[in-house]
C-alpha cells in the first residue's frame, strides 16, 4: 500500500469481548498502534456487543448504524457521550482529522441516514 501506517484498522460484525480477546486480533492490533503502524483501532458496533465494546475502553473510533428509522443504539450512544462529555467532530473531519474540540468522545453523523461515527481520541 506504500505507506508507513494505517489511519484506522476497524474490527466489524461486532465481535464479543470474548471474540476478540480468544484469537489475539485485539492484542495484535494494539501491537501494531504501540508500534505506530496504526494510529487508531475502531468497530463497527452493534448492540448486544456495542455497550461491552464501549465500557473495554481501548478503540478509539466507532461506526455504529442510526437514523431516524434505526434508532435502536440511541441510548448506548447517548449515555457513552455523556459519560465523556461529547462533542460534535464534523467539523473536525472536514479539517481532515478525526479528533474533537475538546479532544473528548466525539459524536457525529457522517453519512446520513446509516452511519453513526464516535472517536475516543
Amino acid at each position: 500500500m506504500k505507506t508507513d501506517y494505517l489511519d484506522v484498522v476497524q474490527f466489524h460484525a461486532s465481535p464479543s469481548r470474548h471474540s476478540l480477546q480468544e484469537r489475539g486480533a485485539l492484542d495484535a492490533l494494539l501491537e501494531l498502534k504501540n508500534a505506530g503502524k496504526v494510529r487508531f483501532i475502531g468497530m463497527s458496533g452493534t448492540l448486544p456487543h456495542l455497550i461491552e465494546q464501549i465500557a473495554m475502553g481501548i478503540f478509539d473510533v466507532f461506526q455504529i448504524p442510526y437514523s431516524a428509522v434505526e434508532r435502536e443504539h440511541e441510548a448506548a450512544i447517548t449515555a457513552a457521550a455523556r459519560k465523556a462529555q461529547a462533542s460534535s467532530f464534523a467539523p473536525a473531519l472536514q479539517r481532515g482529522t478525526n479528533r474533537s474540540e475538546t479532544g473528548r468522545l466525539a459524536v457525529g453523523a457522517l453519512a446520513p441516514p446509516v452511519s453513526m461515527i464516535c472517536s475516543t481520541a
